[in-house]
């Protein structure tokens, strides 16, 4: 009886995190009444990328945050009392409003359900997570920074198989098909870009299936008058020039040489007909005897009435 009494008298508490730079705030619970143990560990670097609230901390630096302790409460009390001060400090990621200038939280779960392993958010918490980061546009210095931090790494090849086994039969709808296809007119790749895929496709082995599968997609399909007349108006690449300079360079040495040598040109030898065109000579010539035998027959049929 004392061991419990013991444990009902245990008290947490409810602490407050707000980001100096921004205004935004995060709400918190502890086991204990002092919450500086669990500001530490927020703090610690395996924490740094493991949520927004953490990425936060690492950017503007432990100093840019404001620690306080909102209220000291029982343990059986703390979820209800940590949802209940998300609500009145509007914590959530998705409570931000520029226009009532409320600079929302870092909060990206519903507080108050300590045990979150295998939670499942609601649709109502979906849709304002998904409304808060729609149209959000990054940076460019965000974008550089994402480029430098992606640079050099490598997918495992067990991840490269899971997601190419997740998108494996999926298709777009005509509206997203046309979306990534506005996106790509107008976009000219380098040629240090072109060589780096022609590089990373070279000794790519394509199945069989996949053969199949792109000739029957391209079964039929024909240019727009656009298209080849924007086709026969593209000027030659800098590759296609040197290309054709060195073998009209050729030719004219292979000629000269020919005629220092008093060669002549040398007839083009056909191939020789495969086994297909020999059986269609051979169907086409009885077709052809049988046709003049039977224009023999009726010549000598109408000589003889």
């Amino acid at each position: 009886m004392d061991s419990e009494q013991t444990n009902l008298e245990k008290k947490g508490c409810i602490y407050l995190i707000t980001c100096l730079e921004n205004g935004k705030t995060y709400i918190g619970q502890y086991a204990y009444e002092n919450p500086n143990g669990r500001y530490t560990r927020h703090c610690a670097p395996n924490q740094k990328d493991t949520c927004i609230f953490h990425r936060a901390l690492w950017k503007y630096g432990k100093d840019a945050f404001r620690l306080e302790t909102l209220g000291v409460f029982p343990r059986s009390s703390l979820n209800n009392m940590e949802a209940y001060y998300a609500e009145q400090f509007q914590s959530y990621m998705w409570d931000t409003n520029k226009a009532a200038d409320i600079p929302g939280g870092y909060n990206m779960m519903l507080c108050g359900q300590m045990n979150r392993q295998g939670m499942k958010h609601t649709p109502e918490a979906l849709a304002k997570m998904s409304a808060c980061v729609k149209g959000r546009k990054h940076s460019e210095e965000t974008k550089r920074k994402i480029s430098e931090s992606n640079k050099g790494k490598k997918i495992a090849p067990e991840a490269s198989a899971k997601t190419a086994a997740k998108l494996r039969g999926r298709k777009l709808s005509p509206e997203m098909c046309a979306k990534l296809s506005a996106a790509q007119k107008g976009i000219k790749r380098s040629y240090e870009a072109r060589a780096n895929i022609s590089a990373g496709l070279k000794g790519k082995i394509v199945s069989d299936e996949a053969r199949a599968n792109m000739s029957k997609a391209r079964t039929g399909m024909k240019l727009s008058a656009e298209a080849l007349a924007a086709r026969k108006a593209r000027p030659p690449t800098e590759k296609q020039i040197a290309q054709r300079k060195k073998a009209a360079e050729a030719m004219q040495k292979r000629l000269a040489e020919m005629k220092e040598n008093g060669e002549s040109k040398k007839p083009r030898v056909k191939n020789p007909p495969t086994e297909k065109q020999i059986a269609w000579r051979l169907k086409a010539a009885e077709i052809m005897r049988q046709r003049r035998k039977e224009k023999l027959q009726a010549e000598k049929e109408l000589s003889s009435e």
